[in-house]
């Protein structure tokens, strides 16, 4: 499991950790007047060049973790056998939540994801009550549905792990997993599936609607998004995932991606 665990440890580890990982490709993490955090190159960049590259063990989907974490597919093939089986995001958010609760040091290994996770999570699965009360109307009835989803899937994922004498994370640690798999995986289209040339869905977990299935990428989920293809990302034979550029860059720039191309 240390290869698949590459992506995810370091919960209270410093910025220095994800710059230290980020050096060799030549990048790093800065903080932009008025995108705010995003991704720069610290030289010029050619177009076509490759950006960022990341082995093949470190992109993380639900498949991955099947095969790896025998607790998490046992939990998983529980759930299909009684008819209610989990998703993907669920049990990714299960995954997060298993690395988070159990610390850094339990996962010495994997440096890659949850080290670049925010330290403050304000996100809509874990605001207070004050700064609900700050939010518009709508969006508050969007994150008051939002919680009650994410509610009920901890309550699933809970009775297929606890059905299989396994504890549970508690509802607030995977409500916080759970925001990182919402807000900061990376989603692939079918044909996005096909083109990457990705294993196939497990028939144990639920088939999202759209045909849509993410990943946890380090550092992909970094990048700021800009309409128009800035990057190019891509699979390659040797298994690698590599971020080409879709354009030149100077020195300073910063790097941009394309939500709609990442799915």
């Amino acid at each position: 499991m240390s290869q698949l665990l590459l992506a995810l440890s370091c919960v209270s580890s410093s910025p220095r950790s994800v710059f230290k990982l980020l050096a060799p490709h030549d990048v790093d993490v800065h903080d932009f007047e008025v995108t705010g955090r995003g991704l720069r190159t610290l030289r010029d960049r050619e177009l076509g060049e490759a950006l960022l590259e990341l082995p093949d063990s470190s992109v993380v989907l639900a498949e991955r973790v099947l095969e790896t974490d025998s607790r998490l597919a046992a939990a998983a093939a529980h759930a299909a056998e009684l008819g209610t089986p989990l998703s993907d995001e669920g049990l990714l958010a299960c995954f997060v939540a298993q690395a988070m609760g159990d610390g850094a040091a339990a996962h010495a290994t994997a440096d890659e994801y949850v080290c670049t996770l925010p330290a403050a999570q304000d996100s809509a699965l874990t605001m207070g009550e004050r700064e609900l009360a700050l939010l518009p109307r709508c969006y508050l009835r969007a994150t008051e549905t939002f919680r009650e989803v994410a509610v009920k899937e901890h309550a699933s994922c809970a009775a297929a792990l606890e059905g299989t004498g396994q504890p549970a994370p508690p509802l607030e640690l995977f409500l916080r997993a759970r925001a990182h798999v919402r807000a900061r995986s990376v989603g692939f289209s079918e044909d996005e599936c096909a083109s990457y040339r990705l294993q196939p869905p497990s028939p144990l977990l639920a088939r999202d609607t759209r045909g849509t299935r993410r990943a946890l990428m380090p550092f992909y989920d970094l990048i700021n998004h800009r309409c128009g293809t800035r990057t190019l990302l891509v699979r390659t034979k040797q298994g690698a995932w590599r971020l080409h550029a879709g354009c030149a860059y100077k020195r300073g720039e910063q790097v941009f991606v394309s939500y709609p191309q990442a799915g």
